[in-house]
């Protein structure tokens, strides 16, 4: 994996995980800070992660819940 698709993973976690809000990644301060890091990665715009990115990652993590729920044999689901 390279540093740039490290760092694009890492942008999509915390947008997905909720630790930086979606708008971030069209804040100028933020693309040249990520630019002072590496020159040659190019962040996409927001669309692309709302339209693409949030989405595919979405699946691809209910896909690995789906198979692991189908692999257990006991599910334990605890709410308030």
């Amino acid at each position: 994996m390279q540093n740039s698709d490290l760092a694009y993973n890492i942008i999509i976690l915390q947008i997905a995980g909720g630790t930086v809000p979606l708008y971030t990644v069209d804040i100028e301060s933020f693309r040249d800070m990520l630019h002072a890091f590496d020159p040659r990665f190019e962040l996409p715009y927001r669309q692309y992660f709302t339209k693409v990115a949030i989405p595919t990652h979405y699946t691809a993590v209910r896909d690995q819940i789906s198979r692991e729920m189908q692999q257990a044999h006991w599910l334990v689901v605890i709410a308030d």
